[in-house]
């Protein structure tokens, strides 16, 4: 079996390796009837030395969103490959941008890791986010975290919420951390702080509970979304109601002193999203519809047709 990926190489130096691109590269070469694997885009060696490869050679292509388009080839014509365009940040920049090129390319599946926009497009599918549990690990039981909340990521729609959880408690937001930095600082936190933007259920979800860290993450809109991830509130996450800060600071109250709590949260966390929410299940998930399978009938998935 012979992949294509398709996407723009990631543009900072420290965090290049964990490009959607490249998680799903190293997910698909664990399964055993997967051949071949091509990362193709601008940044990337495959883009430079094949500039026009042999796209019906290849049984499935994955067109992953880019930060620009002038370079996407249009792969209206080809006829042996099963298309997918996977889109990511549409609850940012909206879906059309990615309609049009799944439009233009005559593309089989539509993927939206935001749910709410399958509707949208025809053919789309509700495919969540992910996190690559070769890079997120968690570090060992007998290093203690010292930090009881933290936050690490992009500033975005969350600087207001950072300043008012530094009025209570020791708290420097780790904004642009990235790379290996940056999973040492959620490592060192009890808690993590998130706060999604629009509708979106954003890699922080995964990728702190895979370093089997807490999650405390906002449920404003899409809490049919987090019931049908499978994650329940005082098991293996918190959530707070993002429409009332106050709602965070009793969550945060109540576990303050609680570490034995937090850590039996944080370790259910990293077991959930270790046995459901890798790489490897979205491309064992793409896989069985390679191979025929309905959605429904891929395990390890949730689906919304």
């Amino acid at each position: 079996m012979k992949i294509a990926i398709i996407q723009e190489a990631g543009q900072h130096a420290q965090n290049r390796h964990m490009r959607e691109s490249l998680c799903m590269q190293r997910a698909f070469n664990r399964i055993s009837s997967v051949k071949d694997v091509m990362v193709w885009g601008h940044g990337y060696p495959a883009f430079q030395n094949n500039p026009t490869p042999d796209w019906n050679s290849f049984d499935m292509i994955i067109m992953l969103e880019n930060y620009s388009t002038a370079w996407v080839p249009c792969l209206a014509h080809t006829t042996k490959p099963l298309k997918f365009v996977w889109s990511i940040d549409s609850h940012v920049m909206d879906v059309n941008p990615h309609k049009k090129i799944f439009d233009d390319g005559k593309y089989h599946y539509f993927l939206q890791a935001t749910s709410i926009f399958c509707d949208r497009v025809k053919n789309s599918l509700w495919f969540p986010n992910a996190y690559d549990d070769t890079i997120f690990r968690p570090s060992p039981e007998n290093i203690k975290k010292q930090q009881f909340i933290g936050f690490c990521g992009s500033k975005l729609n969350r600087g207001d919420i950072c300043s008012k959880i530094a009025l209570k408690y020791p708290f420097t937001p780790d904004y642009w951390v990235l790379g290996n930095e940056m999973l040492a600082k959620i490592q060192s936190y009890k808690i993590h702080f998130n706060l999604n933007m629009n509708w979106d259920i954003n890699y922080r979800n995964f990728e702190t509970c895979g370093l089997r860290t807490c999650l405390v993450t906002n449920n404003n809109m899409n809490m049919d979304d987090y019931k049908d991830l499978g994650f329940i509130h005082g098991e293996n996450c918190l959530f707070w109601d993002s429409r009332n800060d106050a709602s965070l600071f009793s969550v945060l109250a109540e576990y303050e002193d609680d570490d034995v709590s937090i850590d039996k949260i944080a370790t259910n966390g990293y077991n959930h999203v270790c046995n459901n929410h890798t790489y490897y299940h979205r491309a064992k998930s793409l896989i069985g519809i390679l191979e025929g399978k309905t959605p429904n009938e891929c395990p390890h998935e949730y689906w919304k047709e």
